[in-house]
């Protein structure tokens, strides 16, 4: 796909490009996606395979008026973009619950803790490096490990949970291009490998 040097947009940025899903039973199956951007070249609407839109508008200063996923935003009246409230859509996407985090010393999340529709605590809690990025996190579900993530450089992920699933972030001159998600991987790959390429 070709891209405008100027914007990094998809140079057909009205046209579908396709997406292939590779699944576990071997078959091929088309997703496609459509984003629309306006004459400043800010995202206004993206649809994957006739799903719903996802739809956004804009302030004349950038800021986000509206949301699909997030609702009608409201910002501080002296601070230039410090949103100070967003109005839900119903169903609402935001959560409502409270959510605690607790920061390091050199403020980057330590824990966060936020509890689920049924009042169960989710937690999740990180590990730095020397170089301060984030190395491990683990996630907890009333109190039991649901998941350990391990952070590798250039962009590789590796969950050890129920699924073993290893994550790697494709990048390109202009930022970040696709995901690539692996799934019930085995040492001798001997099992069929779910591998998911996702566009942005």
């Amino acid at each position: 796909m070709a891209y405008t040097p100027q914007t990094s947009n998809p140079i057909l940025k009205q046209n579908w490009f396709q997406c292939i899903f590779i699944i576990e039973t071997g078959k091929r199956l088309s997703q496609k996606q459509k984003s629309l951007y306006d004459n400043l070249n800010w995202l206004t609407s993206a649809t994957v395979s006739g799903n719903a839109a996802f739809t956004a508008t804009y302030a004349s200063n950038g800021n986000v008026n509206t949301k699909t996923d997030g609702g009608t935003y409201s910002y501080d009246a002296t601070k230039f973009n410090a949103v100070n409230g967003v109005t839900n859509p119903a169903p609402s996407p935001i959560a409502l619950k409270q959510q605690d985090i607790t920061y390091t010393a050199f403020m980057l999340p330590s824990v966060i803790k936020e509890n689920n529709t049924s009042d169960v605590q989710y937690e999740s809690t990180y590990t730095y490096g020397a170089d301060y990025e984030r190395i491990k996190s683990i996630t907890k579900l009333g109190g039991t490990t649901t998941n350990t993530r391990y952070y590798f450089a250039n962009g590789y992920e590796k969950d050890n949970s129920g699924t073993a699933r290893e994550m790697h972030y494709i990048s390109s001159p202009s930022g970040l291009a696709a995901l690539i998600i692996k799934q019930n991987l085995t040492s001798s790959l001997t099992t069929p490998i779910q591998t998911i390429w996702v566009l942005f």
